[in-house]
């Protein structure tokens, strides 16, 4: 059925959306919502191409990974390819430097690894490991068990590595990694999955199973947060959740928000966050939190922000961009926020509705331009996954 005859009524592309990337059959996206997809030039846009949508991919389905020049429309540039991949993240692809870019692939032996490929398509760097996210600066890289979350969280996991630590709740040789990206030093364990159950309370997972995802370093390299969750049903999505921050070296590790119900979230600085999450008066919304402690948190006024979405800060930090999950009739709504006197700007409705398999959905993941001027997101609402650019300026 074409998308003409599918699309609802509230369904309101913003006049100046633009579709970035081929009608070529193919179903092109970009992953996760807190990473830059631009490079300095503004010119180039990194994309995955994937020949299917319809489905979870396997280990043997690759997909092409590059970028899409800006300068000329709809051309994309293929630089590698992997099957080390999923629906919600793509491979963790991004700009290692303005003439490279890093993504998590297979090894022979069937583990996940990363590389650094260059504008031509040549392998940089190989990595043992692969990475969630990077240091400002890209000295530093931050990784965790992907194989863990394919059984636990499978829309943020790789098909094709099983869990060596698959019978432990909380193993204590698991949990965030670090590594150094000029030295190709060996991963540091920075905080164990164990620790995170002992401060919950279940010391060696005697009740729940443990795991970590969602790491982001803050605007200057100085602290990171994660999201510790644990379980003891998995075959229906039942979690609890808290926010954990520590300094960028993984001391200091503590909740900042423990209500148990913690999701999307931002750096705003080294030391404010916002997230969607359970507030101090158990009030749901979008809260600002003080990782330093110092200020107590506060709530976001806005009668708009009525459930959880994919929020980030502009550049020079004064609005929020964020979108919604899908109405009843199966639209995304973009926002953007301005801090200072809650000035909301509503950017489109998009028709994006929620398949039968919820791991293979398309949210819209709303991204940043470097000089702030435009966001980008992914959506299926001409029939296809495509990527389209949006000016804010």
């Amino acid at each position: 059925m074409s998308p003409t005859e599918t699309t609802p009524a509230n369904h309101r592309p913003h006049p100046t959306l633009h579709r970035v990337t081929p009608a070529d059959g193919r179903h092109y996206f970009f992953g996760y919502y807190e990473k830059f997809p631009w490079d300095q030039s503004q010119q180039r846009l990194l994309s995955n191409s994937a020949p299917f949508r319809d489905r979870r991919p396997s280990v043997n389905d690759a997909m092409d990974v590059g970028y899409i020049d800006l300068s000329n429309t709809n051309h994309f540039h293929k630089l590698a390819q992997t099957t080390c991949w999923n629906w919600q993240q793509g491979c963790m692809l991004q700009w290692f430097d303005n003439q490279s870019i890093v993504h998590n692939i297979h090894a022979k032996d069937g583990t996940c690894a990363s590389q650094i490929v260059d504008m031509h398509g040549r392998i940089v760097e190989h990595f043992d490991q692969p990475i969630y996210t990077l240091s400002p600066n890209r000295d530093r890289a931050y990784s965790l068990n992907f194989a863990r979350l394919t059984d636990l969280r499978p829309g943020y996991g790789y098909a094709g590595e099983p869990d060596p630590f698959a019978t432990t709740n909380a193993p204590a040789d698991d949990g965030v990694f670090g590594f150094d990206t000029e030295s190709r030093s060996k991963p540091e364990l920075l905080i164990s999955t164990a620790h995170l159950a002992q401060q919950v309370g279940d010391e060696g997972g005697k009740q729940f199973k443990h795991w970590v995802n969602h790491i982001q370093v803050s605007r200057h390299g100085k602290r990171i947060a994660f999201l510790h969750r644990w379980s003891q049903k998995t075959d229906n999505l039942w979690w609890r959740t808290r926010m954990v921050v520590a300094n960028h070296d993984g001391t200091d590790a503590r909740s900042l928000i423990a209500h148990h119900n913690v999701s999307h979230y931002d750096w705003l600085d080294d030391d404010t966050i916002v997230a969607w999450c359970i507030g101090e008066d158990q009030t749901v919304g979008y809260w600002i939190y003080d990782a330093s402690g110092r200020n107590e948190p506060r709530m976001i006024n806005e009668p708009t922000f009525t459930g959880d979405g994919h929020c980030t800060f502009s550049p020079d930090g004064k609005w929020m961009l964020t979108d919604t999950y899908p109405d009843g009739q199966g639209c995304r709504t973009l926002y953007i926020y301005r801090l200072a006197d809650g000035h909301l700007i509503d950017l489109g409705s998009y028709y994006s509705p929620s398949p039968s398999d919820i791991e293979i959905r398309c949210d819209l993941h709303p991204r940043w331009s470097r000089d702030g001027k435009q966001v980008c997101i992914d959506s299926v609402h001409e029939g296809f996954r495509g990527i389209y650019v949006l000016p804010v300026s």
